[in-house]
């Protein structure tokens, strides 16, 4: 479909998203289960939402109750781990399974990184088609493929619509709500006359700033002691974060994050009222992950991308079965986001390819055996290329191989990665530092998929810097 025909598709669909309001799922109506070959599979990812921000991970206070009802549900991973903490390279390595390394779609071409200027700055790199990705993975298992996407570096300009039949991009872009989008999918899951069974990627900004939540959810937050202790900000965050907020209180900054989880959490909840009314929701594998955290000061910064600090790459990860079943349990073991694309496939008896770099925890969310302790890796900051991140059950190693900077944290003892312990832990730095170095000698031997360049159009980059992604 094309760009003109999606936007025409979501103007028309506008009155259905207000009807979610009003808490009346819209399109299928409620049936009896269907008798399907092959369950669907419905992959929801919610822009920017860090893991500790729900109650399922452990927030105190009514922050989302329907998703934590969602995740009660399904197989909760405690410990899923991003390979990139910003959008694009995040979700590279998501539906191709491959580490950024290998995808190597990790900066804007001189738009961050300051060896480049000049023209160079209007380029950005393109997902080549060479990828090999979950949706044409996904269609080669026999799925119709549909996917409504509201972040503007994910469009189908930049490669990520590979494998999809219908890949609807035409609204991206901040302040816009989650309604628009479950919208244009129910249209699409009651108009749609396939007998594939279908595959649906919902990828949603309501976390993402701007703050713009309605200001009784933050105040519903505040007093939970999952913000930390208060203080006084010397100075104001971004103005990218909120046009609404001029507060000088770290807390209420944070509970205005909080509160577009909350607000979030209440929008997404009608589309599940919808999926279990039409009966899809006990049809489908559903699953739910994040991109990449926030940094809400905890480091001295604001927002994504700018560091491998935990809470830039500890994302949710729950996988609902058909039915429910299985429901309750929790991996307590290290995963990582490339983990994604071989399980989604193997779940829906399909053909993992070769490429794949990640795990396949379909046997983990079947019940059979538990999660290995394994390290997790991430890199492709916006700004500082040459920084790479290893973590264990225990220690995080950030290394800037540039810079020949090495901080080393034992999240047991400091679970906030607040104090650097590489001084008194030599032996841990030099083992932890041997494991990365073998990892990037594989990713060089793996070789790299020939990054490929396109301009971005003044509409796309007005886009992007509204989203605080150019300077």
């Amino acid at each position: 479909m094309t760009r003109a025909r999606t936007r025409v598709l979501a103007a028309g669909l506008l009155a259905l998203a207000a009807c979610s309001d009003a808490g009346e799922p819209v399109g299928v109506p409620a049936t009896e289960a269907r008798d399907v070959a092959r369950p669907q599979v419905i992959f929801v990812l919610v822009d920017t939402l860090r893991a500790d921000y729900l109650g399922a991970y452990g927030f105190e206070g009514a922050i989302s109750p329907h998703l934590d009802a969602l995740a009660a549900e399904s197989v909760v991973f405690d410990n899923c781990l991003s390979q990139a903490p910003w959008t694009k390279p995040s979700v590279a390595s998501i539906i191709t399974s491959t580490y950024p390394r290998v995808h190597q779609l990790t900066n804007h071409n001189g738009m961050f990184w300051t060896d480049a200027v000049g023209d160079a700055g209007r380029e950005t790199g393109v997902l080549p088609a060479a990828s090999v990705t979950l949706a044409e993975a996904m269609r080669e298992a026999g799925y119709a493929t549909a996917g409504f996407v509201a972040n503007p570096w994910i469009a189908g300009e930049f490669g990520f619509g590979q494998g999809y039949d219908l890949y609807a991009d035409g609204q991206t872009g901040r302040s816009l709500p989650c309604d628009i989008f479950l919208a244009q999918a129910r249209d699409w899951l009651a108009t749609r006359e396939d007998d594939r069974p279908f595959f649906l990627y919902l990828h949603l900004m309501d976390v993402h700033d701007p703050f713009h939540a309605p200001y009784t959810d933050a105040r519903a937050l505040k007093p939970s002691p999952s913000l930390g202790a208060d203080r006084t900000l010397t100075e104001a965050p971004p103005g990218y974060l909120s046009d609404l907020l001029r507060s000088p209180d770290l807390k209420d900054w944070r509970a205005a994050y909080a509160a577009n989880v909350r607000a979030f959490d209440r929008r997404f909840s009608f589309f599940l009222d919808h999926l279990r009314a039409s009966g899809l929701l006990d049809e489908s594998w559903l699953v739910v992950t994040s991109d990449h955290g926030e940094e809400l000061a905890e480091h001295g910064h604001w927002a994504h991308g700018f560091t491998l600090q935990h809470h830039q790459v500890h994302v949710p990860l729950f996988v609902r079965a058909p039915g429910g079943e299985g429901g309750g349990r929790r991996v307590r073991g290290t995963v990582e986001s490339i983990d994604v694309f071989p399980t989604i496939v193997s779940l829906a008896g399909g053909t993992v390819p070769p490429s794949a770099q990640g795990r396949d925890l379909s046997g983990l969310v079947r019940g059979d055996g538990a999660a290995d302790e394994i390290e997790s890796f991430a890199s492709a900051t916006r700004l500082t290329p040459g920084m790479y991140a290893l973590r264990t059950d225990r220690y995080s190693l950030l290394v800037d191989l540039y810079a020949d900077e090495t901080w080393l944290y034992d999240r047991k003892l400091d679970p906030g990665e607040q104090w650097d312990v590489a001084t008194e832990h030599p032996d841990v730095v030099r083992e932890l530092r041997s494991r990365l170095d073998r990892h990037l000698e594989e990713m060089a031997a793996h070789g790299g998929i020939a990054p490929e360049l396109r301009p971005v159009d003044e509409a796309r980059l007005e886009e992007l810097k509204a989203l605080g992604y150019t300077r």
